[in-house]
């Protein structure tokens, strides 16, 4: 009896934790990226194009920014999942610094674009 609670208790919970983190924020991006590809095909069956004359067109840059803007926030929670899962999965001291940097400007720079638009 008391060989099967030791087994237990040697479990890896923080591998698997540190792990579980950085998949979920690999599936956020894989999911942000599904929706907006679904939506790109939704707009595009509607035939919701609209002939527009060529001095009325829109600049790349701008339809560019509209069309990326909106995956730009699950994207970036994504990376801060994954650098944070990183961080905490890596045995290297050099390794997780790096990561831990990477995480942390990752999450500068989502707090910017949530309080840019706010």
């Amino acid at each position: 009896m008391n060989a099967s609670m030791n087994a237990t208790t040697h479990f890896p919970w923080a591998i698997i934790v540190s792990n579980a983190v950085w998949i979920c924020g690999l599936a956020v991006i894989l999911a942000a990226l599904g929706w907006h590809d679904y939506k790109r095909r939704e707009r595009k069956e509607r035939n919701l194009k609209v002939a527009v004359a060529p001095q009325d067109k829109p600049s790349l840059k701008a339809v560019a920014k509209k069309r990326v803007e909106p995956l730009m926030k699950p994207v970036i929670f994504g990376s801060i999942m994954i650098a944070g899962g990183l961080t905490l999965s890596v045995r290297g001291a050099f390794l997780a610094a790096a990561l831990a940097t990477a995480s942390f400007a990752l999450i500068f720079i989502f707090i910017k674009k949530v309080l840019r638009q706010a």
